[in-house]
C-alpha cells in the first residue's frame, strides 16, 4: 500500500540551495508537497511509553567544549549497495508500522537549538521514502509544548537498511522536561529506487587546531547510473551506540557519472566525545 508524504521535499533541491548558500551564488528552492492521504494510527493524549512512542528524558549538553577521542576510529567502507542488518530493538529502541527508531539522543546547542538525533530502521520489507521523523516536546507534568519533524536524512530507505535522521527545534520554549519521536508518513513502495552503486571510505579522521572534526574521504560511482549531488552523511556514536551528531557535505565534483570518484571533506564542528562513526550516501539521478 503507498503512503504519500504531507510534506516531501526534494532531496536534490535542497541539495543546490545547500551548494548557493556556501558561495556558488545561485538559489533554487523548490517544494515538491504532496496532499496524500493521512495515515490511520493516531497518537493522542499525554507521552506514552508504549510501543509506539519512544520516550526519553531531555538531555542538557553543550555543543561547546572539545574532547577529541585519544585515538581516531579505523576508518570504515560504507556502500550504498550493501544490506545493512538493523540492529536488534533493545532498550532505547521502538518499533512501530515496520520502522524502528533507536539509538536517540538530544543536546542543545550553544545557539539554544534543540537536536534530537537518532537512526530510523526500515523492517517493513520493502523500499520506503520520504520517511517523516516527529519529535513532540513535553513539560514534566505531561503537557506538550512544541513540536517539529524532519525526514530520514537517506532519502529512499532500502528493504532492511536505516539512515540517521535529525530533528531541530529553533527557540524552544522554556519548561521542556522530555520528548518523544515516532514516525509519522512515508511513502512505500516508493517513487524513486534506491541508490545503488556509490562506495564511500573516509581516509583521514581527525580534529584541527579549531575543534572541528574533518572526516576525509572519496566516493566512487560504481554503477552505471549517473548521481547528481552526491551526498556523505556521518552520525557519530558515543560507547553506547547512541548517536551524538548528524552532519553531511557533498562531494567534489557533486555529479559523478558513471565510474568516476569524488572526494569530499565532512565537517562536524564542536562534537562532544565520541568513540566510533559511521557513513551513508545519498544522491539524486
Amino acid at each position: 500500500m503507498k503512503r504519500r508524504p504531507r510534506r516531501a521535499v526534494a532531496r536534490s533541491t535542497l541539495g543546490a540551495v545547500t551548494l548557493a548558500l556556501m558561495g556558488v551564488g545561485l538559489a533554487v528552492l523548490a517544494l515538491a508537497a504532496s496532499a496524500g492521504q493521512a495515515r490511520g494510527d493516531t497518537f493522542n493524549g499525554a507521552p506514552s511509553a508504549g510501543p509506539y512512542l519512544l520516550v526519553l528524558p531531555l538531555l542538557a549538553k553543550d555543543a561547546g567544549g572539545v574532547l577529541p577521542p585519544s585515538a581516531p576510529p579505523t576508518p570504515r567502507t560504507a556502500t550504498s549497495t550493501a544490506t545493512p542488518t538493523p540492529t536488534a530493538p533493545g532498550a532505547g529502541s521502538a518499533c512501530m508500522a515496520g520502522f524502528c527508531l533507536r539509538h536517540t539522543s538530544s543536546y542543545r546547542s550553544t545557539t539554544g537549538t534543540l537536536h534530537v538525533v537518532g537512526e530510523v530502521a526500515n523492517t517493513t520489507g520493502v523500499a520506503a521514502q520520504y520517511v517523516e521523523i516527529t519529535a513532540d516536546f513535553y513539560s514534566a507534568s505531561g503537557q506538550l509544548l512544541a513540536t517539529d519533524f524532519t525526514f530520514s536524512a537517506v532519502g529512499v530507505i532500502p528493504a532492511g537498511g536505516d539512515s540517521p535522521f535529525e530533528v531541530l527545534l529553533f527557540n524552544p520554549p522554556p519548561g521542556i522536561n522530555s520528548y518523544t519521536v515516532r514516525v509519522t508518513d512515508f511513502a512505500s513502495p516508493p517513487y524513486d529506487a534506491p541508490i545503488s552503486g556509490l562506495v564511500a571510505i573516509a581516509t583521514n579522521v581527525y580534529t584541527a587546531a579549531t575543534g572541528t572534526l574533518h572526516m576525509v574521504g572519496s566516493v566512487t560511482n560504481g554503477s552505471a547510473t549517473t548521481y547528481r549531488y552526491v551526498q556523505p552523511i556521518a552520525a557519530l556514536y558515543d560507547a553506547a551506540g547512541n548517536v551524538l551528531r548528524v552532519d553531511f557535505t557533498f562531494t567534489s565534483p557533486d555529479t559523478l557519472a558513471a565510474g568516476q570518484t569524488g572526494t569530499f571533506d565532512l565537517l562536524v564542528f564542536s562534537p562532544p566525545p565520541w568513540t566510533s562513526y559511521r557513513l551513508w550516501i545519498d544522491a539524486a539521478r
